[in-house]
């Protein structure tokens, strides 16, 4: 019998700055042009504020504290362990944005762009004119919320084993878990004029400084029993099979504030479902490991990430919502071969396969697209969800069906292959080569599955020579130059009024380097 404690704890402090914008512009007013709408050679548009920033200045602070405790006991033919363990964080973070020295430089050429974009919809126009704001009136928000999340769990769980027979071996587990998650929020904005200058704080984000604490406290529990049965059998001296089917859960949350109106407040939790089959077996007398896996997943609850309109602001935010039920299945390979004729050669290869998509599920932006494919409008020409009429977003538009649709950057195929080997030179130094093949196929963006990143092919090598406590390599990475990009998304192009486009992660091209350690 074994009695085993475990705990610790961990404090840590942060400063972060990023810049979301993924282009040259920055701190650019919203621009829409309406058109002759005072009569041929008229040209209307509006340019308003406040300028949006994209970029962000926090300051952080968490801990966390974590302890378990757990019994195990074992005998001949079977082995039981029960436990339990406790685990508590809280994390505060604070915008300290303030408005850049080069502010009213970037908002005047910024304005300025957006105006010679609206001249050029009519150069032939006699009369141009802003219903919006003028350079002067336009301002900046930057955020100075306050932002505290604290969660607690509990946990216990227990685990039985016991041997049928010589060759087999089955096992239960369990665990439940009991988890609180609380989210406080304190609003507030700094509002700063044309020339930079601070003009207040603003606590309602309606762009007028106040002096009323805007605050919120939200909490949620959530609880889950997640069991493990797990059968081994073993079939020769080199060959092991098992069977495991396993439930687990990934936690539930909050999302910003600001979303709350539109029923986007708490995302709940994901939990998922998993069968998997395989064999693991040593061959060749050793020489050669093949393990073969297959893999049957369901997820319900699933948390997909969207963009929504929040009215009252006419911002673009993201938010979790639980969308759908989701089914993964696929299978994985693993072989890795010590070519008995040349010592010192290994060669390994892996291929797996996943094959996703939704059961059921609807989306927002799927509407959207649906709406707008009949007649090329926004108007919510497949129904309201509210019976309503159509709100200039559309944000009432019936959600479209996403069942069938593949799960968002997740590839279908992945392969990789390569080959090491070593070779003493002398009684200290010996040779080393390396060189690897990597393969992953296209992934979808998003659940609409209509755009998408490219298949990528890496070709990596090296050379190199080691002693005990010495290592020299000289390496070359992606040697064919691949440039499909790592990962895309969608983002707002605020140099262009706002529209919705992609943005691409681009890989590192063709690198060569040198790497040297050494072991004391």
């Amino acid at each position: 019998m074994t009695l085993t404690w475990i705990s610790g704890a961990n404090d840590s402090s942060s400063e972060g700055k990023g810049d979301f914008a993924y282009n040259p512009g920055s701190l650019n007013p919203f621009s829409v042009l309406l058109g002759p709408i005072f009569g041929p050679g008229s040209n209307i548009y509006v340019i308003s504020g406040p300028v949006v920033d994209f970029a962000a200045d926090s300051k952080g602070d968490s801990w966390d504290y974590s302890t378990e405790l757990r019994l195990a006991y074992e005998s001949e033919g079977w082995a039981g362990l029960i436990g339990g363990d406790f685990f508590k964080s809280k994390s505060s973070s604070i915008g300290v944005r303030q408005a850049p020295s080069n502010f009213a430089a970037t908002v005047e050429a910024g304005f300025n762009q957006h105006v010679a974009a609206m001249l050029a919809q009519c150069p032939d126009c006699g009369f141009h004119f802003n219903l919006g704001d003028a350079l002067e009136d336009l301002t900046m928000s930057a955020d100075r919320s306050r932002r505290i999340g604290q969660r607690e769990n509990a946990a216990i769980f227990g685990m039985v084993e016991y041997d049928v027979m010589d060759k087999l071996t089955v096992s239960a587990e369990a665990r439940y878990a009991w988890e609180r998650v609380t989210s406080t929020t304190y609003v507030e904005e700094a509002i700063y004029q044309y020339q930079g200058n601070f003009v207040g704080l603003d606590h309602d984000r309606d762009g007028i400084p106040d002096s009323d604490m805007n605050s919120s406290v939200r909490q949620s529990t959530f609880h889950s029993v997640n069991p493990r049965f797990t059968a081994k059998f073993q079939a020769s001296d080199d060959v092991n099979l098992y069977l495991v089917a396993a439930r687990g859960t990934k936690p539930g949350g909050f999302n910003n504030i600001e979303v709350a109106s539109l029923g986007l407040d708490t995302y709940e939790e994901e939990s998922v479902w998993s069968f998997e089959a395989g064999a693991k077996s040593t061959l060749m007398d050793g020489h050669l490991i093949f393990n073969i896996a297959i893999y049957h997943n369901t997820i319900s609850g699933y948390q997909l990430t969207q963009a929504v309109v929040i009215p009252t602001l006419n911002e673009t935010t993201t938010a979790v919502d639980n969308t759908g039920r989701v089914r993964v299945k696929g299978i994985e390979l693993e072989a890795v071969l010590a070519v008995e004729s040349i010592p010192g050669l290994v060669l390994n290869a892996n291929y797996a396969y996943a094959d996703s998509n939704f059961l059921e599920g609807t989306d927002i932006n799927e509407g959207k697209l649906l709406d707008v494919l009949d007649d090329n409008r926004v108007n919510c020409s497949t129904g309201t969800v509210d019976g309503e009429d159509c709100q200039t977003t559309a944000d009432n538009v019936l959600p479209g069906s996403i069942v069938g649709r593949a799960l968002p950057r997740a590839p279908k195929h992945m392969f990789n292959m390569g080959a090491n080997y070593t070779k003493a030179i002398n009684d200290d130094w010996s040779v080393v080569l390396n060189a690897n093949l990597s393969y992953e196929s296209k992934k979808f963006v998003q659940v609409h599955n209509l755009a998408w990143t490219g298949s990528a092919t890496l070709v990596n090598a090296s050379i190199g020579v080691e002693t005990e406590n010495i290592r020299l390599v000289v390496w070359g990475k992606n040697l064919t130059d691949e440039n499909s990009v790592v990962s895309a998304s969608r983002f707002a192009d605020e140099t262009k009024s706002f529209q919705r486009n992609f943005m691409g992660n681009p890989r590192i091209g063709r690198q060569f380097g040198v790497t040297g350690t050494y072991k004391f």
